[in-house]
């Protein structure tokens, strides 16, 4: 009976043992940092951003303000022309970040027509897969004769921070942004948003 006690405790010993070894080369290996995170980064920041796959920003910015420089850009239209912020220099217009799946794009596509019919300067840019052929059925569609351009890698989309569509700016005569609407505006808020700028 005594003989039967300590081969139990012997053995539970073991168990312990081989389980208390397994779990430090369990922690050893699953810390050991996996082919992706082998890399030297500057600081944390840099390193999340490689991990998620989102592209760090030059300055450090994650957002753009009102009273920052617009980020320039040289598109493509849906007719072909090369369209880029130098060409409205001295002008006001607003700049609208789109996707024609976008169901609230749609909704404000409607009262940009209306507004570019009124005067003001509009120039859109379809972002996140938008491709020519499906652009050019949008515009006739919706009856749109402002440039649409076509943001094929999202470059310009990066640029502007864009999260989410549709994203408007208001962008005046020195090639500032001057205001800044994310998600869908109702033209009131458009045209009020136009207003505040000279």
């Amino acid at each position: 009976m005594v003989q039967n006690k300590d081969t139990s405790s012997y053995l539970i010993l073991v168990i312990a043992l081989v389980v208390i070894i397994a779990i430090g080369i369990w922690t050893i290996f699953s810390s050991e940092p996996k082919e992706k995170d082998k890399r030297n980064f500057q600081n944390t920041e840099e390193k999340e951003q490689y991990l998620t796959g989102k592209r760090p920003s030059v300055s450090g910015k994650t957002s753009l303000e009102e009273g920052d420089k617009a980020p320039d850009f040289k598109l493509e239209s849906i007719e072909g022309e090369f369209i880029s912020l130098k060409d409205f220099k001295g002008r006001k217009f607003l700049l609208v970040f789109f996707n024609s799946g976008c169901g609230y794009c749609k909704v404000e596509i409607k009262d940009l027509v209306e507004l570019y019919g009124e005067g003001k300067e509009i120039v859109a840019i379809a972002i996140w897969g938008d491709k020519k052929d499906n652009l050019i059925r949008f515009a006739e569609e919706f009856g749109i004769s402002f440039p649409i351009l076509i943001d094929e890698n999202n470059q310009i989309a990066h640029k502007y921070f864009i999260k989410g569509t549709p994203t408007n700016f208001v962008v005046d005569k020195n090639s500032m942004i001057a205001q800044k609407h994310r998600g869908y505006a109702p033209k009131i808020e458009l045209e009020r948003i136009f207003k505040l700028v000279d």
